[in-house]
């Protein structure tokens, strides 16, 4: 910039910025991008014209470039070079001695290795001296190309001059070398993808194709052999029928399946078939992909079927799936290959970070840091939820660059309605607070905290929502998918290696508790390893045994069993170990007292997932006082079975006894059968003398009423008697009827009934019957339900309760007859089911019925009348 004093050029101020490392970085991203396009079109053998050699060595500034491999020996082998003309050319291997094996080892991991000075590596000086010699190079950084290999394949890149290789360097050979692999893996996949498809092809042209065809009236599938090889079924057996047939489909196209054959069979589209499904084979227990082309068929009888073909097209998808995977590969790593350069390198910070196994505060840290630099974000901060899920308190935060770490509560409602998206595990994006519909509410108070853009990440422990990642930007944006999934993998390798932590943390505690556990239950406690050697006692084993666990490695539990027992239980042990079913005996043994105990031994087996028996856990209870008490008991019965034979011949006489009385006691009880009997019979006969007394009333009174009448010269409403002379009568030849059907066990005759009606046509002569000190009246239900019974039955029911009612009112009183409709929702006991009833109730205000007579009021036949009433 010119300087001027009183408009006189003074002279200039020149600045001068160092731009190497930025040239630098942008040669490589050219190398890099060259690289990529360059590997594109490789056959699978890559070489070092592949990679660009004499453009990737000014960038790591060394003066040759190799490929090469350890040989079984130990051996450093380099098969190519740049430039050729440098160094010696030679076909046997550099010795590498005791260098070999680490050097193997880290190369098998996928791990860098530098040689910063041959002539001053203190591990292995000597054999790296003589390596400088034969190389003719001081400096050397080797870089595994290939994942498990037979040999541990590298590419070399050597210095004459002895140089510490930065992390830039290192950062960029793992690059080189991880797109060469890429390269590899993608010429490999296309070889293996132009193999299957010849394959296919291969089958298309010599294989048969499977003929079908399904009879739609009668619903029946019938396959020719071909298509039976396809399904796994023997070309004898039958075809499967067609529900076994949609059930082998996959779920997925069982649908899209079943609609096609409808449309077909409706002769949409013409009644053409063309549907590609999947059908389970149980032969390789797997999905396979059929290919179906069919047509319908009308018969001269008018009968549809579909005729069609079916081909087995599953290594085509596989291939084509392989395929379309391949190129989706391949855009996405052109297109976000800038984005995925920028953030390896945090991930693999953080990666490095999470390996060493720091605390969680560490471990958050990290994460925030990593996320707030990266997105370049306003904040990025660390919560940790109250169990309410309501507030959160800021535990680690970035912010414009800067960590911080003080507490901070804060209310998840102040930030807007997400808080039950985090609780089922879902993502928060909010890309413009004013248009999202949880925020749009809190979006003033939000714009005022810098806050119009944000994403939340729930962090679950066991489906429970415990903390969250939450960033924060100054203005809308639309966040992209790299920018989701990198948020995904920070958080969820952060978290995962906070909950391994924790996890770790709680399997400590939880070992601890068992051992306190175990060396306090009263059982003897020990686990065993899958062979059944034990390796570990709880202290009650110690402390009743006197050993130590040196001592029961080395002489088993031989030095504590009882020598009689010690080869059956040790044969039972290895047999329930070997089938690796649950193991219990009953044996003594020997405490440090050298007294016998006897206990019962138990052991069960633990399991993986895979079901194979990882140890065994086993206990020792202490029977001894059982095994005395069982040995009493013994005692006790040889004793009881002396008592018992004494005791047969007592009750042996007391038995001809019984037989004795017992035979007295049957003639009694038949003298008293016969009486009640007769008594019975007499209950019946009084029973229907009061039936018939009170139809005959009936008869009678209508009788005399009608002598009254003519005796008056009153004839003109006779009829009404005479119908009411007949109605008893009729009652009268009901009842006989009845007794004869109970005579014969026959059944009734119920039928729907008015009830009222059937009231009503009796009320005339029931008002008759009454003397005139009984008020009589009746109180129907406006339209009842009709009742299902027998109305002979009902009206001899009603008669009975009203003349019982009226002789139970010699001083006068009232006589109501009530019907009426109830519900009953449940049942009682001794009450009727549920369900809708029609009631028929006769109230009077008599004499009653003393209990002993109400205890028998439902005996058929029963009255306390004399005969002849």
């Amino acid at each position: 910039a010119p300087l001027y004093r009183d408009g006189v050029l003074q002279g200039a101020i020149c600045t001068f910025t160092d731009i190497s490392e930025r040239a630098r970085g942008e040669a490589q991203q050219s190398y890099l991008l060259d690289l990529s396009d360059h590997l594109q079109d490789t056959d699978g053998r890559i070489g070092l014209t592949d990679i660009m050699a004499e453009q990737l060595a000014p960038l790591m500034a060394v003066e040759c470039i190799a490929s090469g491999h350890l040989d079984e020996h130990g051996g450093l082998l380099i098969d190519k070079q740049w430039p050729q003309n440098i160094g010696q050319h030679r076909s046997d291997p550099f010795p590498l001695g005791g260098c070999a094996g680490p050097l193997r080892l880290r190369l098998s991991q996928g791990l860098i290795v530098p040689f910063e000075d041959l002539l001053d590596e203190a591990d292995c000086r000597g054999n790296c001296g003589a390596l400088h010699d034969q190389l003719g190079y001081r400096s050397l950084l080797l870089a595994p190309l290939l994942e498990q290999s037979e040999h541990c394949t590298f590419l070399l890149f050597a210095s004459r001059q002895p140089r510490s290789w930065s992390q830039a360097d290192v950062s960029l050979v793992r690059e080189v070398a991880e797109r060469i692999r890429a390269a590899a893996d993608r010429a490999r996949a296309r070889k293996a993808l132009l193999e299957a498809e010849q394959r296919v092809s291969l089958a298309n042209e010599i294989a048969s194709i499977g003929v079908w065809e399904y009879d739609f009236e009668r619903n029946t599938l019938h396959w020719d052999a071909q298509l039976k090889m396809l399904a796994g079924i023997a070309p004898n057996e039958p075809a499967l029928p067609v529900d076994q047939f949609l059930a082998r489909v996959h779920t997925d196209d069982r649908r899209v399946l079943l609609d096609t054959f409808r449309s077909a069979l409706e002769g949409i589209g013409g009644g053409e078939l063309n549907l590609d499904y999947r059908v389970y084979d149980e032969a390789s227990d797997r999905f396979r992909w059929l290919a179906n082309r069919g047509r319908r068929v009308l018969d001269a009888d008018g009968r549809t079927r579909l005729l069609g073909t079916a081909r087995d097209i599953t290594d085509e998808r596989n291939a084509e799936l392989k395929l379309l995977r391949m190129n989706a590969l391949l855009e996405e790593q052109i297109q976000e290959r800038q984005i995925t350069e920028q953030r390896q390198s945090v991930l693999m910070e953080l990666g490095d970070l999470l390996r060493g196994q720091p605390d969680s505060i560490t471990i958050v840290t990290a994460a925030v840091r990593a996320l707030g630099m990266t997105l370049n974000v306003t904040r990025a901060a660390f919560l940790t939820l109250d169990p309410g899920g309501q507030y959160a308190t800021i535990e680690r935060y970035w912010s414009d660059g800067a960590l911080g770490d003080y507490s901070e509560r804060m209310c998840f409602a102040d930030y807007g309605d997400f808080i039950y998206d985090l609780q089922n595990d879902e993502l928060v994006v909010v890309e413009d607070v004013l248009h999202d519909t949880r925020t749009a509410a809190q979006a003033s108070s939000l714009r005022l905290r810098r806050i119009q853009s944000l994403v939340c990440v729930p962090l679950q422990d066991q489906g429970r929502l415990i903390a969250a990642l939450i960033l924060l930007q100054d203005r809308p944006r639309q966040w992209a998918e790299e920018d989701i999934s990198f948020i995904r993998e920070v958080a969820d390798r952060a978290w995962t290696a906070d909950e391994r932590m924790r996890a770790e943390r709680a399997l400590r505690a939880s070992e601890e508790q068992f051992r306190t556990l175990a060396d306090n239950m009263s059982q003897f406690a020990w686990m065993a390893d899958p062979a059944g050697r034990i390796y570990w006692y709880n202290k009650r084993w110690y402390d009743y045994t006197g050993t130590t666990l040196e001592a029961m490695r080395a002489l088993g539990w031989r030095s504590v069993h009882h020598p009689d027992h010690h080869v059956r239980v040790s044969a039972s042990m290895k047999r329930a170990v070997a089938i690796g079913s649950t193991w219990e005996e009953t044996f003594p043994l020997r405490g440090k007292d050298g007294q016998y105990r006897w206990f019962l031994s138990r052991a069960v087996p633990i399991r993986d997932d895979l079901g194979q028996v990882t140890r065994w856990f086993g206990t020792n209870t202490d029977i001894t006082a059982q095994v005395a008490a069982e040995e009493a008991l013994r005692e006790l019965n040889d004793n009881l079975e002396r008592r018992v034979a004494e005791r047969t011949r007592e009750l042996a006489e007391i038995n001809h006894l019984l037989h004795v009385e017992m035979s007295e006691r049957e003639r009694a009880e038949e003298t008293l059968r016969h009486a009640q009997k007769m008594e019975a019979i007499g209950q019946l006969t009084g029973g229907l003398a009061h039936d018939f007394n009170n139809m005959l009333t009936g008869v009678l009174g209508a009788l005399d009423l009608i002598q009254r009448r003519v005796a008056s010269g009153q004839v003109n409403d006779l009829g009404r008697y005479v119908d009411a002379a007949t109605s008893s009568a009729n009652r009268a030849a009901a009842l006989t009827h009845r007794l004869l059907a109970f005579a014969r066990r026959q059944s009734l005759d119920p039928q729907p009934v008015d009830v009222n009606r059937l009231v009503e046509s009796m009320e005339d002569m029931l008002r008759r019957t009454m003397a005139e000190h009984i008020e009589f009246d009746t109180r129907l239900q406006p339209e009842p339900w009709l009742a299902y019974t027998d109305a002979h039955q009902l009206e001899n029911a009603l008669l009975n309760l009203v003349i019982n009612a009226r002789d139970a009112m010699s001083n006068g009183g009232r006589l109501v007859i009530q019907t009426g409709c109830v519900q009953i929702n449940s049942s009682q006991p001794d009450g009727p089911e549920p369900g809708d009833y029609v009631t028929l109730s006769v109230a009077d205000n008599g004499s009653g019925m003393p209990p002993e007579v109400v205890a028998k009021a439902y005996d058929p036949f029963f009255t306390t009348k004399p005969i002849g009433q």
